[in-house]
């Protein structure tokens, strides 16, 4: 079941942004991130989180929806712009006005 205050996390790291966010009451479901340290680092510290090892050019909207089997209000990102519009044009994000 969604929450209010999902948020799911693409190009986590060691998920320092999420851990600050979660102070401020939202709460990382899911964390989608390639480099197996922080991976690894991520499942650690936060054995609840859905953590991902993979690199996000190998996935669609309908496989995070289908593993997930819902959409979340907030998507959170630290990235170049030039990956945002890979993102958007995958579907993964709404296109940006």
């Amino acid at each position: 079941m969604k929450s209010r205050n999902e948020i799911w996390s693409f190009f986590t790291g060691a998920g320092g942004l999420d851990l600050g966010l979660g102070m401020a009451g939202l709460n990382a479901t899911l964390a989608v991130e390639i480099d197996a340290d922080c991976c690894d680092t991520l499942k650690r510290n936060r054995p609840k989180l859905d953590v991902w090892q993979t690199d996000i050019s190998s996935l669609d909207a309908d496989t995070i929806r289908e593993r997930r089997q819902h959409d979340s209000e907030v998507l959170l990102t630290e990235l170049a712009r030039t990956r945002i519009e890979e993102l958007e044009r995958k579907g993964i994000l709404p296109k940006s006005k």
